[in-house]
């Protein structure tokens, strides 16, 4: 799969956990073929959980610390699709997932390539 430039914008901002003590979400603004289309969000769970979703077109993209796989991951995500989740995807506080990972796998489980998707959000997930 051919995987055409990324650029990167980086922001960060506060946010208050359901546990009382601060956050900072890092994003990395990706846009792709300079189109943005969507922004990232943060949904918090009761359980304290917090899971960091961004927006390709129409599908809900999330990312959480507890999967370890993409399987797992989707699995998981099924849950919660009145969200309009479609992939979960891995990750691990601290780390920065490697979008071009995450764009082949999209393209191999469901048969897209970059060309019928806009990325417009990359999440690295940092405290």
């Amino acid at each position: 799969m051919v995987i055409p430039e990324i650029n990167t914008e980086y922001t960060s901002f506060e946010s208050q956990s359901n546990t009382n003590f601060k956050e900072t979400e890092h994003f990395y603004n990706v846009t792709v073929m300079g189109k943005i289309v969507a922004e990232p969000f943060i949904h918090n769970y009761p359980s304290g959980k917090c899971v960091c979703l961004f927006r390709i077109d129409k599908t809900a993209i999330g990312i959480n610390a507890n999967q370890s796989s993409y399987e797992k991951a989707i699995e998981y995500c099924a849950a919660y699709n009145e969200i309009g989740c479609d992939i979960l995807n891995q990750c691990r506080l601290g780390d920065t997932i490697a979008i071009e990972g995450f764009l082949k796998f999209y393209s191999d489980r469901y048969g897209k390539t970059i060309y019928d998707l806009i990325v417009t959000n990359f999440i690295n997930m940092s405290i």
